[in-house]
């Protein structure tokens, strides 16, 4: 497994987007278990830049945000 020492997606993020929808289904729609979807939003893996960018854009599709979720939330490393 990838350890990442970056900074993970806030706390704040995080929790609207467990109220909005469910991890499992983001994970679905992304194509990937919802276990490292899990541990990609505990700042456990890191997600590639192209999977970043579609899981930033289902976020914001899934929970009717615009822009709120970018792909650097994904990627602590980026940050």
């Amino acid at each position: 497994f990838n350890q990442t020492k970056g900074k993970t997606m806030t706390e704040e993020k995080k929790e609207k987007l467990k109220a909005l929808t469910k991890v499992k289904l983001l994970a679905e729609k992304a194509g990937i278990h919802h276990v490292y979807l899990s541990r990609i939003l505990k700042g456990k893996e890191q997600a590639s830049a192209e999977r970043a960018e579609l899981l930033a854009n289902l976020a914001n599709e899934l929970t009717l945000q615009e822009g709120y979720f970018v792909a650097s939330d994904f990627r602590p490393d980026d940050l």
